[in-house]
């Protein structure tokens, strides 16, 4: 099958857009080969047409097969591409126009990373757990991915159930677009190819479900290893469902949903962001929501965004988690981890509008 297929940025560009709409991915039903070409006259059809591929900005990525030159021009890059790639890897756009998946994107992404001997001059790279300075970001809905931290930041948006739209707004997803699972089969998959061992090294630091980009890095802030930046703790389940006994109050099968939740230890953290409590109205739900759970047998605590920004609020947090989850934070308050976790907070929180 001959097919323009859009892949790196424009790809993200893509699945952002299907995110905002509340839609699936809707993949190929071919499970044959695919054979990318450059159809000017196909994409720009596509682009008139298809809400999914305007949204793609320039200069546009797109693969090319096996034996084809990689160019760019003005408004356009195009990736030869080594071996094959099956349909089911891919998404459908519009006509015989798709975008790589989140699996193919995000390897696409990793392997144009900067390699990591080239940098160690002026830095060390996030995945080694050395420090260096900030690097400059885009906007949070941006595409760029400079290191692993932000393959990382994309890859728990697109395992979360949240897209961020232009205008910085959240919105709310049922579903998300891939799952932690699917990132490791695709692993196996692609093995050897650029851009693979990348992505399965920053797999053990991915949880699936965040429901905002504020709650993935609470999960990053707090569970990241001391060497890289975090406090070291469990990782939790996200947004988990946890049945509730009956009550007079609580009806039968009622379940809750946990933002942050240690099975272990039946202890939970609830954010609360700014947004959501931008009603009195809210303060008497988190009141319930913390009986609910206390009937589901589950201690919880709530933390809001003003507790996550303030480093000695966090680091109590980061006591009363290891406290309830039954471990001892050792090294996390020396100054080699004080400063690795100065540098990771202002680079999770670099450009993006907090909630």
């Amino acid at each position: 099958m001959d097919a323009v297929v859009l892949s790196h940025e424009s790809a993200v560009d893509c699945l952002r857009a299907v995110a905002r709409s509340g839609r699936m991915l809707v993949r190929p039903s071919q499970a044959d080969d695919v054979r990318f070409v450059h159809d000017p006259q196909q994409l720009a059809d596509a682009r008139s047409r298809s809400w999914i591929v305007a949204a793609a900005r320039e200069p546009l990525h797109i693969m090319l097969s096996t034996g084809a030159k990689s160019y760019a021009a003005k408004c356009m890059r195009a990736h030869a591409v080594s071996g094959s790639v099956p349909a089911e890897w891919l998404c459908r756009a519009h006509g015989n126009v798709f975008f790589a998946g989140p699996e193919l994107a995000t390897m696409q992404l990793a392997a144009a990373l900067e390699p990591e001997a080239s940098r160690l001059k002026r830095s060390v790279s996030f995945a080694s757990g050395e420090s260096h300075s900030a690097p400059k970001r885009g906007s949070a809905g941006s595409s760029a991915v400079n290191d692993a931290l932000d393959l990382l930041v994309l890859l728990y948006e697109l395992c979360g159930a949240y897209a961020s739209a232009p205008d910085g707004k959240l919105l709310r997803r049922r579903e998300p677009l891939a799952a932690k699972s699917e990132f490791v089969c695709a692993c196996a998959w692609f093995s050897g190819r650029p851009g693979v061992a990348r992505v399965r090294r920053l797999l053990p630091l991915l949880v699936d479900g965040a429901r905002s980009p504020m709650e993935a890095r609470l999960v990053l802030l707090l569970c990241l290893p001391v060497r890289l930046g975090g406090y070291g703790l469990p990782w939790p389940q996200l947004n988990v469902s946890l049945s509730v006994p009956s009550t007079d109050t609580v009806s039968d099968n009622e379940s809750i949903t946990p933002d942050l939740y240690w099975a272990r230890s039946r202890f939970a953290i609830e954010y609360d962001s700014w947004t959501h409590h931008s009603s009195d109205a809210s303060f008497g739900t988190d009141s319930i929501r913390r009986s609910t759970l206390s009937l589901a047998g589950v201690t919880a605590v709530s933390v809001t965004t003003p507790q996550v920004l303030d480093v000695r609020h966090m680091d109590a947090v980061a006591r009363v988690v290891a406290r309830h989850v039954g471990v001892r934070l050792r090294h996390q308050f020396d100054s080699w981890a004080v400063e690795r976790r100065t540098i990771l907070r202002a680079r999770l929180f670099a450009g993006m509008r907090l909630s």
